[in-house]
């Protein structure tokens, strides 16, 4: 593990992929919350499949080779998250 990377990174192949969100429920978390650069509506779609919500925007938060770029916030409450999880 490089230090740049975190110890609880979750990847999702698919929808249909819910282990992670079983995982998050037994590490008594709450809340899961990510942000997807702005614009970018394949991603956005895929996070409000899976019952994240937007509930903000970021304007300017992200440098991609010096040009600011803005970042949807999106977050899961574990708890009411679908019960298919």
């Amino acid at each position: 593990m490089d230090k740049n990377s975190s110890p609880f990174q979750i990847r999702i192949l698919n929808e249909q992929d819910t282990e992670p969100f079983r995982v998050l429920r037994l590490l008594a978390l709450k809340e899961l919350v990510l942000t997807v650069v702005a614009g970018n509506k394949s991603a956005v779609t895929l996070y409000e499949n899976l019952s994240f919500y937007r509930y903000g925007t970021d304007h300017g938060s992200l440098n991609v080779q010096g040009q600011m770029l803005d970042e949807d916030l999106m977050a899961l409450r574990l708890e009411t998250a679908r019960s298919t999880y």
